[in-house]
């Protein structure tokens, strides 16, 4: 039986008509052995799935974490320490993945802490914390690997969330980090002019992965938590075709923005009615 949220999956899938029509245009070259993907946070959950997928793709992936991948994918990845919090050290770690491994046809910003404390609770340091891991980081890697693009492709893929653009309560920073990932996303892909840098914005819903472990969403049927490795085949699917745009999912974050565009009590309902507010424990 068909939902409401298969239909318009194949609606806009890549391999439907509609989705076929909305592909960037411009020749792109299969994945395989002379692509290297830098994947931040690579180690678990998300990550973790996006790099089996390359793998078996005979992609080269380099993995950015602080922890070790705990499954055998390890055998098969270049696998770099480093805390996205030291400058100094993401900056060092980009210069060798450059020098040893080559310069990357795929970057994937994934990596991302959160916090749970109301504004008033947290303190200025971990404040400092969430933005330089989860945007100034990214910051640094666009800057430090699309400097050095001169002919070569580079597909760029910014894993933001539907929380940069409606913001629960005890989450204000974690969800300023991931707007302003989607503002440097939205003004980034149109700086740069060239065919062969194509820019992904993924903004999904709670995903079953260890960063919201903690968070139980009561209102499932409307809000359904996302499977790391369904997303991570599509991820790779718009990787392979060289799709640029926006991935959502599931459906109600097609509606999100609209919110905004509402009067203050519509809003409001919504608000209560899913619960988002009282959905993250300090």
């Amino acid at each position: 039986m068909f939902t409401v949220d298969t239909v318009v999956s194949l609606l806009l899938s890549p391999t439907s008509l509609i989705g076929l029509l909305l592909l960037s245009l411009g020749h792109w070259d299969n994945l395989g052995p002379d692509d290297i993907a830098l994947i931040t946070g690579g180690s678990n959950g998300l990550g973790l799935e996006i790099s089996k997928l390359l793998i078996e793709r005979h992609v080269n992936v380099v993995v950015l974490d602080k922890e070790e991948p705990n499954e055998s994918i390890k055998d098969n990845l270049h696998f770099i320490r480093c805390d996205l919090n030291d400058e100094n050290q993401l900056i060092k770690s980009i210069n060798e993945i450059k020098s040893t491994i080559g310069l990357p046809t795929i970057l994937i910003n994934n990596a991302a802490i959160r916090h749970s404390e109301t504004l008033l609770d947290l303190s200025y340091t971990k404040i400092k914390d969430l933005f330089q891991v989860n945007t100034l980081a990214q910051v640094i890697l666009l800057k430090e690997i699309i400097k050095d693009i001169k002919g070569s492709r580079l597909y760029v893929v910014t894993m933001a969330s539907i929380l940069g653009l409606v913001s629960p309560s005890h989450l204000s920073i974690y969800s300023a980090t991931k707007a302003a990932i989607i503002s440097l996303h939205d003004s980034l892909s149109h700086e740069i002019q060239n065919d062969q840098i194509r820019f992904l914005l993924a903004t999904p819903g709670q995903l079953d992965t260890r960063l919201f472990s903690d968070v139980k969403p009561p209102r499932q049927f409307f809000a359904p938590v996302i499977h790391a490795q369904d997303l991570a085949v599509q991820i790779v699917e718009k990787i392979e075709l060289g799709e640029r745009g926006t991935l959502h999912g599931p459906l109600y974050t097609y509606f999100i923005p609209i919110l905004r565009m509402l009067p203050y009590s519509f809003g409001e309902f919504a608000r209560v009615f899913s619960q988002m507010d009282t959905s993250v424990k300090t």
